[in-house]
């Protein structure tokens, strides 16, 4: 029995030590998970108190980046001025903050802290590489490192992020300096007079706009059967309307007159219809240059006359009798030698007329040979229908130039701005020229009795040069326009402005940066290169959520670097969205453009857009302002030829379109939607003062936490 009591008291002994060790364990347990959780808790307060410092940090460099006043903006600002290259690893700014530059953070440490955490921080930009694109642009990382630390606990947290940073000029220096680039051949751009296009080049001295006109798509005719891929290339002709284009012609070049002639009727008829008139010249001073058996008798007027003459003559003489007048010798002449043009009646009659004939010119512009005109005088005399062979020949070989009409306005609206024009265009305008009416005696036939003869059209020879003294090429010229005597056009001219004070030749069909010549068909805007894009869209949804901002009620497009949308094809629409902030290329890959009135928020804000395969749809009936820069142009295997239905262009809906910037297109689609187009080439293109767009990156591309105990 005393046994089993010893046993109990034992067991019972053990049991309650064993109580006893794991009531003082669980003590022991429970102030360590206390201690512990302390210790998690204090390390989010400190995460939470970091990582606001972080968000705030970037936040302030999203909000300085492009501001050149800020010491970021400004070290970004000098970088792309000395257009440098860089290394990798190369610091461009560096900057210190303090828990006193973080406001908000500041606000969180004292609502949440006592004095016992403190923040510091630094930020760096440093150059990765630099893009291939026309001027310098710049990848780099932003290095962002914040430290939170306390003293009781003593301890260190360090958040550190990495984010690209993109700096791109937008700048295109090749196609920015074009007002309009037009690849695509436009008959209405010169025959329409009801819509017309009127650009304003860059106004400041010393410095002028281009202008592109290509001729692709010239229609292939009998001139140019390959029509723009024909050699010689086929040119386009621009008619110059005297009375508008006086500035482009010159004060010495343009004095309204008429023909001071001796037909009464031709000298009213032409009154103020000429813009310039030749002196008037005495036709022998040409007659040596001419054969009088082969360069008269095909003369109209010249052959009737002699007709009439020897036909009156014919009676004086009778074969086998003596001659016993002069009029009898000139029928002889003319009976026995064939009459035209090897008669010696022939060479006596023209010799008294050379004697007495004087010879005028003048020139003319479209507007008033018009048939359409009802005040053209064209077919009202026969001086001046004398050009109407041409317009007949080119109804049949080369179509497009058989119409005609007024010049758009490509020089300004008051034709005084100076702009270079390259591709295969010309100025047209006519001379009329014509041997004028006279009295001419004949002594050896009548004696002093004059004959009154008619005003002797000249008119342009087409097919045989030189079938007529009319068009035999003169030793030197009448004047700087024109070697023969026939009424002819005048487009060889260049219509780069040739009295302007432009030193620069134009090269036919290409377009030049000043080292290189491009064919017009194959220049593009450049390709910025994919790694240099901030914002990738493949959802014209999520485009409209991330960059339509509303800003007072009203959406606004947000830019922010070089921006894709490769959606699916169909129309994006920013019709209704009518401003924009920030800067940047917006480039959609397929698909068209819903496009309205669109102004930046801010002066310095600007907006490039491209399309490399759409077009551009002006909406509303109202007139539209677009300040930007706009380009459609689509590529092909072969850019020098391709259909009109897979060109990029600009299709308003009949209204006023003004275009403050520049445009570039493949074609104008025949105008048979359009009213006014007004291009007003501005600096914000031409001459940018900062181009430049840098933009950080949405997400961390790195990120890393530390955290540490003082012992």
């Amino acid at each position: 029995m005393k046994k089993k009591k010893g046993f109990i008291v034992y067991a019972v002994a053990a049991i309650a030590l064993g109580l006893l060790l794991l009531a003082f364990s669980l003590t022991r347990f429970k102030s360590g998970t206390i201690f512990r959780l302390a210790k998690n808790m204090e390390q989010e307060k400190m995460y939470f108190l970091a990582n606001a410092a972080l968000n705030e940090i970037t936040a302030q460099v999203k909000l300085s980046v492009n501001d050149t006043s800020s010491s970021l903006g400004s070290s970004i600002h000098g970088l792309w001025s000395a257009q440098q290259n860089v290394t990798p690893g190369q610091i461009i700014w560096n900057g210190t903050f303090a828990i006193g530059d973080l406001p908000n953070t500041s606000s969180l440490k004292s609502a949440h802290f006592e004095e016992t955490c403190d923040i510091t921080a630094e930020a760096k930009l440093e150059a990765v590489s630099a893009f291939n694109t026309p001027r310098a642009s710049y990848l780099c990382n932003l290095n962002i490192q914040v430290t939170a630390s306390t003293t009781k606990p003593e301890a260190v947290l360090t958040l550190t992020e990495t984010r690209e940073v993109k700096i791109i000029d937008f700048a295109d220096p090749f196609v920015d300096k074009y007002a309009l680039f037009l690849k695509d051949f436009c008959l209405q751009l010169n025959s329409d007079t009801s819509k017309r296009l009127t650009i304003e080049g860059y106004k400041e001295p010393g410095k002028y706009s281009f202008i592109y006109l290509g001729n692709r798509g010239y229609p292939e005719c009998n001139a140019y059967p390959q029509g723009s891929k024909s050699n010689p290339t086929p040119f386009t002709v621009f008619d110059i309307d005297a009375d508008k284009d006086k500035k482009l012609l010159g004060a010495s070049f343009h004095n309204p007159a008429g023909f001071n002639s001796q037909d009464p009727d031709l000298k009213t008829l032409t009154d103020k219809k000429l813009f310039w008139v030749g002196s008037v010249t005495n036709f022998s001073d040409y007659s040596p240059q001419f054969a009088i058996t082969s360069h008269y008798h095909q003369v109209p007027e010249i052959a009737s006359f002699y007709t009439q003459m020897a036909d009156a003559a014919r009676p004086a003489y009778r074969p086998g009798e003596d001659i016993v007048s002069a009029t009898g010798l000139f029928a002889m002449w003319h009976v026995t030698q064939g009459g035209m043009p090897n008669a010696e009646s022939f060479r006596t009659l023209l010799v008294d007329c050379i004697k007495v004939w004087k010879y005028h010119f003048g020139f003319i512009d479209y507007t008033n040979i018009d048939p359409q005109n009802p005040d053209s005088i064209i077919l009202k005399h026969p001086v001046v229908a004398s050009i109407f062979p041409y317009f007949e020949k080119n109804a049949e070989s080369d179509p497009p130039k058989a119409f005609g009409g007024k010049m758009p306005a490509i020089f300004g609206p008051n034709r005084d701005i100076p702009a270079f024009v390259e591709g295969p265009v010309n100025l047209r305008f006519f001379k009329l020229g014509m041997v004028d009416a006279s009295a001419v005696r004949f002594p050896a036939l009548l004696g002093s009795d004059p004959i009154n003869l008619p005003a002797i059209a000249l008119p342009y020879e087409v097919d045989n040069p030189g079938k007529t003294f009319a068009s035999v090429k003169l030793s030197s010229p009448i004047d700087p326009y024109s070697d023969v005597l026939m009424s002819h056009p005048v487009e060889h001219l260049p219509v780069n402005a040739p009295n302007f004070d432009i030193t620069e030749t134009a090269s036919i069909n290409v377009a030049s940066n000043g080292t290189e010549q491009v064919p017009g068909y194959d220049v593009f805007p450049y390709t910025i290169p994919y790694e240099a894009i901030s914002h990738f869209y493949t959802s014209q949804d999520t485009f409209y959520s991330e960059r339509i901002i509303e800003l007072d009620g009203k959406p606004v497009l947000y830019l922010d670097g070089l921006t894709i949308v490769d959606a699916p094809d169909t129309a994006l629409n920013l019709y209704g969205v009518e401003q924009y902030t920030g800067n940047g290329k917006l480039v959609v890959t397929r698909g068209n453009l819903a496009i309205g009135n669109l102004q930046p928020l801010n002066p310095p804000d600007y907006l490039k857009i491209y399309l490399m395969s759409g077009r551009f749809y002006i909406g509303g009936s109202e007139p539209v302002t677009i300040k930007a820069s706009l380009s459609s142009m689509a590529m092909h295997s072969d850019n020098s030829m391709h259909s009109t239905t897979d060109c990029g262009g600009l299709l308003p809906k009949n209204n006023d379109v003004t275009i403050e910037g520049n445009l570039l297109v493949d074609s104008f689609f025949d105008m048979h939607t359009y009213k006014n187009i007004n291009i007003k080439h501005t600096k914000e293109v031409f001459f940018p003062e900062y181009p430049v767009r840098a933009s950080v990156g949405e997400s961390a591309k790195a990120f890393n936490i530390t955290y540490s105990e003082g012992s």
